[in-house]
């Protein structure tokens, strides 16, 4: 019986988790509007990471954002730069949060590749049987 050499099933494992990861960086998260009563509650709102759009288009990403009544700060790049705005130049406030639909989308395409891999597999097993030889003598 003809065995599937272990370096082609190797290659088909990456190649599924190869899959799997790339599905992985599309991630769960999406960008979302904070909504306007958030943004505008009594005393500070805080966010770890905010994508900030001005009335003029401009889009800010800031971390450690600190949302007050008259203006808002947090820090750009990777010196930390601080950044202050105007509450009336900010036309809305964006945070990172979970996405049902991808969250969706991702789990649904990593059961396809898990129930693909399993159809190979069965695929190549079936190709690979060599059926038993016949106990009785044909008759030519």
């Amino acid at each position: 019986m003809a065995r599937r050499p272990l370096a082609r099933r190797l290659i088909t494992l990456r190649f599924a988790c190869g899959l799997v990861a790339l599905l992985n960086t599309t991630g769960c998260m999406s960008w979302r509007a904070v909504p306007a009563r958030d943004a505008q509650i009594p005393g500070d709102a805080s966010y770890r990471r905010a994508r900030v759009v001005l009335r003029d288009g401009t889009t800010l990403s800031l971390n450690d954002v600190t949302v007050r009544p008259d203006s808002l700060i947090g820090f750009a790049g990777d010196e930390r730069t601080r950044v202050a705005v105007a509450q009336p130049q900010v036309e809305r406030i964006e945070t990172r949060g979970v996405s049902a639909g991808r969250t969706i989308g991702l789990v649904g395409g990593v059961l396809a590749v898990i129930a693909l891999a399993v159809l190979v597999a069965i695929a190549q097993a079936l190709s690979d049987f060599e059926a038993a030889p016949s106990p009785i003598p044909s008759v030519p």
